[in-house]
């Protein structure tokens, strides 16, 4: 076989190897644990190795999660990923909603909320020199942040989960515009 074939092959090998003999029900931990693994695989004897090393909890993995599918989703020929994850997590987004208690109680309340963290988010990729830095990439990567750990978690049904804006793309709302469903004073 060629060498992408015998590549192939190695990776269909320790794929069966893998499953055949790890699984993590077979390891004392908790459901409720997660673990940051490092896999290191050696093609060449089809061997793996697994080393769990450190915990972490399922709001610090929703929140990883959250920040990339936000920096995914405004990323769009801006920046990186990494810049974006550095502005959310500059603009303490993740910190202000952690608490239940501290989540805002209205609409308008959600809006101030919202502006200071988007204006945050936007002062922070500016010191970081990124170019064409808008308020409504900010308001994607604040609206996709919050999907993501709010609107589709055990908290989907709270008041804050229905006075959270959707996001709302350029894209969208040309598609949007396009629709003859809406009338003439609204696709302008």
């Amino acid at each position: 076989p060629s060498r992408r074939q015998s590549s192939s092959l190695a990776g269909t090998e320790l794929y069966w190897r893998a499953r055949r003999n790890f699984s993590l029900s077979s390891l004392p931990i908790p459901e409720w644990a997660m673990y940051k693994m490092r896999v290191y695989v050696d093609p060449s004897n089809c061997s793996l190795d697994l080393i769990m090393n450190e915990t972490y909890s399922l709001s610090e993995h929703r929140h990883n999660f959250a920040v990339w599918a936000a920096a995914r989703a405004s990323q769009r020929s801006f920046t990186s990923v990494a810049n974006l994850k550095s502005a959310l997590e500059a603009s303490e987004l993740h910190l202000q909603i952690r608490d239940p208690s501290k989540w805002p109680k209205s609409a308008d309340a959600f809006d101030s909320f919202h502006r200071i963290h988007c204006r945050m988010i936007m002062e922070h990729l500016r010191l970081a020199r990124v170019l064409n830095v808008y308020y409504g990439r900010a308001a994607k990567l604040v609206a996709v942040y919050l999907k993501s750990t709010i609107v589709l978690s055990e908290h989907g049904e709270s008041e804050f989960a229905r006075i959270i804006h959707p996001p709302i793309d350029r894209v969208l709302l040309k598609n949007l515009a396009r629709d003859n469903q809406f009338d003439q004073q609204f696709r302008d």
